[in-house]
């Protein structure tokens, strides 16, 4: 991921109705832990930590791994002492213990990543007894576009493609589902027909998070939530992204 990159995803904040979004969303999955209070967490590409700051904050025990450096530092600062940060490689991973739960939250895709299967492999080693994988990643190889140059996007997964890969490393996939269905047929209109219109300059592209007027991250945030509510009950058959909660027997 270029830099400005790093700066615009920690300015956008939890509060985004995206983050907002996808946490109710991945929130109904993670129930299936149970109380996280004494569990411990390890995200590898934790980013600017934002995930660990929301999603994960309920874990007595925080990790977070990020390959840059600026991320680890951003992260550092917005964590403060909530949360252990360490900069290290998902392709060959140095962390010492074992994790309740090990995250993957838009890693795999990345072109630095040299083999997803062998990543999720060597986690295997890193989740403890009982312990769970949860991975969420882009979803259909349609919805590239400007964006994915941005973020140094190698590949998009399909759900059964990404499942078959999990279930190799060694986990048994508990839950399985596409989400973001409305924000998949707005990507594609956005990454398909606009951006070959009106093309722009990569720098104006750090990520698809830009500010739109509050009525409309409204009722962006309205669909996603209505998302979390339909997935505790059903798979979606579509979506921009694609997410597994996995166990290690």
């Amino acid at each position: 991921m270029q830099e400005h990159a790093y700066y615009e995803l920690s300015n956008l904040g939890t509060d985004y109705w995206w983050y907002r979004g996808q946490r109710r969303i991945f929130e109904t999955l993670l129930r299936e832990l149970g109380d996280v209070s004494s569990k411990s967490v390890l995200e590898i590409g934790c980013g600017p930590g934002l995930n660990l700051m929301s999603l994960f904050s309920g874990f007595g025990s925080k990790t977070g791994l990020d390959a840059s450096e600026l991320a680890v530092e951003l992260a550092a600062k917005n964590l403060g002492d909530q949360a252990r940060i360490l900069v290290g490689d998902a392709n060959d991973l140095k962390v010492e213990g074992t994790f309740n739960l090990v995250a993957f939250l838009y890693v795999l895709y990345h072109q630095n990543i040299r083999s997803p299967g062998e990543v999720l492999a060597k986690v295997c080693d890193l989740v403890a007894p009982g312990g769970w994988l949860f991975v969420t990643e882009p979803a259909l190889r349609c919805l590239r576009g400007r964006h994915s140059e941005v973020v140094h996007e190698a590949r998009r997964f399909t759900l059964d493609g990404l499942e078959s890969m999990v279930a190799a490393a060694g986990f048994t996939v508990r839950r399985a589902t596409y989400w973001g269905v409305l924000p998949a047929a707005l990507l594609y209109v956005k990454r398909r027909v606009l951006e070959r219109l009106f093309p722009t300059d990569l720098e104006d592209q750090a990520t698809d998070g830009q500010r739109v007027p509050a009525w409309v991250e409204s009722a962006l945030y309205c669909w996603l939530n209505i998302e979390g509510m339909v997935i505790p009950r059903t798979n979606l058959p579509v979506g921009a992204w694609a997410v597994i909660l996995a166990q290690k027997d």
